[in-house]
């Protein structure tokens, strides 16, 4: 219980920040072949960090319940390292950041 926040967050903090740049190329990479403007460009990259729940927007045949049902168990991953930090649960959690981030990617350029 007397862990540091930045023991808890070691994991998941860089984690997301890979995804959010990797996004960022992704994203300036649309925005410089197809023209797009700032907003487009935000839209797009935001849309890679809302994972399972960019398929609501994006891709057909996506519905609530397919992001609720992929957003419990990685929302459940991604917080074991946080909750109880270890190697174990930095896997864990890293596992379930990277998954989160692929389904965003998948989801967001599926409708693209």
């Amino acid at each position: 219980m007397g862990r540091s926040l930045a023991s808890r967050v070691k994991i998941i903090g860089p984690a997301f920040g890979v995804g959010a740049a990797l996004s960022a190329l992704a994203a300036a990479s649309g925005a410089s072949k197809m023209g797009w403007g700032l907003g487009d460009f935000a839209f797009v990259w935001g849309s890679v960090l809302a994972g399972p729940f960019s398929g609501l927007w994006f891709a057909t045949g996506w519905g609530m319940a397919d992001a609720v049902g992929w957003a419990i168990p990685c929302g459940l991953a991604i917080v074991c390292h946080p909750a109880r930090p270890g190697g174990l649960t930095g896997l864990v959690s890293g596992i379930g950041i990277a998954l989160w981030i692929l389904l965003g990617f998948a989801l967001t350029y599926d409708g693209v």
